[in-house]
């Protein structure tokens, strides 16, 4: 019936916002979480303190030494191309490529029974670099 259908969509709105509100983990630049500029949408960035104490990480592209942070966001604010950091045991918030694991191999087990109802656990692994490394890889690349 039309109530019945509008109470599972009321339910259902609930548990999306719910959902879309959750906590989760992504990788900036620093220099984007501490800005408080009026250019900047996004105010009162937090800092992760669960990864590394909240403190800046050194990465080198290229020559340049860039610090990276991770700031804690709701799940609603991630965007393509972010990097997202899934601790074990949490639910994956969005459609992700898996880059990195703590697992030997670089593989993880994933749960996928809320998209396909399947309750078994689905191995995933990530990609690996050539032996010889990531300059190997770059030299390599078509023109």
């Amino acid at each position: 019936s039309l109530a019945q259908e509008g109470y599972t969509d009321a339910r259902r709105h609930v548990s999306d916002k719910t959902t879309n509100n959750h906590p989760c983990v992504v990788l900036r630049r620093a220099e984007e979480i501490d800005s408080n500029d009026r250019k900047n949408k996004r105010k009162n960035r937090i800092r992760d303190l669960k990864v590394n104490k909240g403190k800046d990480v050194e990465a080198k592209v290229g020559t340049t030494v860039v610090p990276i942070a991770f700031e804690s966001v709701n799940r609603m604010k991630i965007l393509t191309g972010d990097i997202v950091f899934v601790r074990n045991r949490e639910m994956i918030p969005a459609d992700l490529i898996l880059l990195a694991s703590a697992n030997e191999g670089g593989s993880a087990y994933v749960e996928t029974s809320s998209i396909d109802g399947e309750t078994n656990l689905k191995l995933r692994s990530s990609p690996h670099l050539p032996a010889q490394g990531p300059d190997a890889l770059a030299a390599s690349s078509c023109d």
